[in-house]
């Protein structure tokens, strides 16, 4: 039986080298491997980073062939792990060389106080076109808020609602065992998991903390998509009658800078593919930098945390109470004489 041995003798190897360079015992097991991957992303927990992202979406429909997009993203994250503030401006390209003008950028900025949720959009050109949204609680929704591009290798895969952690923990099959990366050579720590959520394929690395340093995710049928059955999901908004029966995500070429001891990714590509019941299909590709990270941020000086908005933008306070809200002076007040219909726009950016 010469490949047992051989995997024995690797692990054994690969222990000694950990044990040696990092005090820690290499993990044996799919569990053993997942708490080192939880340990180094908690670590993540509190951040101040900027990324950069680049996308290019192809949709493709029967009898009209395809369609290609690009996009260009940028974030800025901060969050102290129990507040968060969360930056984006998106800009849609007419190709991919496009110059990118700040004044056709589709800006977010999603806050979370410990108290309030609030979302904040301006969708250009015109200054009417922004509006805020006040929840009462999003804590939940404030640990992976920061995008899927980023939270895909922090700790959420996009199409999961989730931590990656619970998942795997929660599979009713699953294995793992060292191996050599086919591309790149590395030995890296490969778990496959079936779960309500679907097939999971992920590549913890040992030498960068196990960091995730692939990941494939294929759902079909019924497997849960942001926690409902895919084979239920519709396109938002419902534009299109059809429904999802499939949805794939990868992640490959991470890069990692190591920031106060701790690996942190801050280079990767990703692709996602979804397939509909009428034949329709999207693919995109899409590469990820992030440009700045600290991970021991000195919040107490600027004022993150606190909402700051124009006066007078629209409030929309849910669940909705029928009232004209307006920001003004630092907090949500009620707009008087105000005819206009208390109603949140359908379609949010």
């Amino acid at each position: 039986m010469p490949r047992p041995r051989y995997c024995a003798t690797v692990a054994i190897i690969l222990s000694t080298f950990l044990t040696a360079s990092s005090g820690q015992t290499a993990p044996q097991t799919p569990d053993e491997a997942i708490s080192q991957f939880e340990k180094t992303t908690r670590s993540f927990k509190v951040q101040d980073s900027t990324t950069e992202i680049d996308v290019q979406n192809t949709v493709t429909q029967p009898n009209r062939g395809a369609v290609t997009k690009w996009s260009h993203f940028w974030h800025m994250l901060q969050t102290d792990g129990s507040r968060m503030r969360f930056e984006e401006r998106q800009f849609h390209l007419s190709s991919q060389s496009a110059i990118r003008d700040i004044k056709n950028a589709h800006e977010t900025l999603v806050l979370w106080t410990g108290e309030n949720w609030f979302e904040y959009y301006r969708i250009p050109p015109e200054p009417k076109h922004r509006y805020i949204v006040q929840k009462p609680d999003g804590r939940d929704r404030s640990e992976w808020v920061n995008n899927e591009f980023e939270a895909c290798l922090q700790g959420v895969l996009s199409g999961d609602d989730k931590p990656l952690s619970e998942i795997l923990r929660g599979a009713s099959q699953i294995n793992g065992q060292y191996s050599r990366d086919d591309t790149s050579g590395v030995l890296l720590y490969r778990v496959n998991a079936t779960t309500p959520q679907g097939k999971y394929t992920i590549w913890f690395d040992p030498t960068h903390q196990f960091n995730i340093a692939r990941a494939e995710v294929v759902k079909a049928g019924n497997d849960l998509y942001y926690g409902k059955p895919l084979s239920a999901e519709k396109p938002p908004g419902n534009v299109v009658k059809s429904k999802l029966t499939e949805y794939g995500f990868t992640v490959r070429d991470v890069v990692f800078q190591r920031v106060d001891g701790i690996f942190f990714p801050t280079q990767a590509r990703f692709s996602c593919r979804m397939t509909r019941s009428d034949g329709e299909s999207f693919q995109q590709e899409g590469s990820y930098t992030c440009t700045h990270v600290d991970l021991a941020p000195d919040f107490a000086k600027q004022a993150y945390f606190r909402p700051v908005f124009p006066d007078g933008t629209r409030v929309f306070v849910l669940p909705d109470d029928g009232v004209v809200w307006v920001w003004q002076d630092g907090k949500v007040v009620k707009r008087s004489g105000s005819t206009q219909p208390a109603t949140l726009p359908t379609s949010q950016p």
